[in-house]
């Protein structure tokens, strides 16, 4: 099992405002369609390719396509590494802010 404490650092990928509250989502929700991150975030779509695009070269989220009643639909989930990336992320801001005892 991986030391806690080496996970807690500042990452520049996850730390954009948007990227990080896609993260934090995916965190929350699990695997999300990318309409319900794009209204939620009140970004537009090419915006929100845009960050999803830097999130998934970085191998923190899985973009999965697919259609469901005959319409095109994309998913979007973190993975492991994106999980372990945001944790960190969220832990380090905690540290700096005096808050490094609470969970993310």
């Amino acid at each position: 099992m991986p030391d806690p404490q080496s996970a807690v650092r500042f990452n520049e990928i996850v730390h954009g405002a948007v990227r990080l509250r896609v993260c934090a989502m995916l965190q929350q929700l699990g695997t999300t369609e990318f309409r319900l991150l794009r209204n939620s975030l009140e970004v537009s779509d090419p915006t929100l390719s845009k960050h999803l695009r830097i999130l998934e070269a970085a191998g923190y989220v899985d973009i999965l396509k697919g259609i469901v009643a005959s319409r095109p639909r994309t998913r979007v989930q973190l993975t492991d590494a994106g999980r372990e990336a945001f944790t960190g992320h969220v832990a380090f801001l905690r540290t700096i802010v005096g808050a490094d005892d609470a969970e993310p």
